[in-house]
């Protein structure tokens, strides 16, 4: 079994039902979400992580390669509705394994812009 197959196992078996709202498609798919469950004062502030600057009210959405996201979609988690703000995919030795993103809630304050 390949890594790849490996992580879509792992989807398939434990992820939640994630909804993926274009205008030309509606489709579900099963991931992790997660938002910022940490409670330690630091983290009500924008902090530098790996993969940039984290700012409070962001989620962090997991899923296979497929359906290819992309920036400015909508994904609806629970009934909430929320707005995809950076995808990435990660890759070992080229071959694509699983994509993240970064989301905020769709209508609520936008912070993504402006860290202050």
């Amino acid at each position: 079994m390949t890594v790849r197959q490996m992580l879509d196992k792992i989807f398939r078996c434990y992820g939640s039902e994630i909804i993926l709202e274009r205008s030309w498609e509606t489709r579900s798919f099963l991931g992790f979400f997660q938002p910022d469950q940490s409670r330690a004062k630091q983290n009500l502030h924008p902090k530098m992580t790996p993969t940039g600057l984290a700012l409070p009210g962001q989620y962090l959405l997991l899923c296979p390669i497929e359906p290819e996201l992309l920036e400015g979609d909508t994904v609806i988690v629970g009934g909430t509705a929320y707005l995809l703000r950076r995808r990435e995919i990660l890759t070992e030795k080229g071959t694509p394994l699983y994509q993240w993103a970064l989301c905020t809630k769709k209508g609520g304050a936008d912070n993504w812009a402006d860290p202050s």
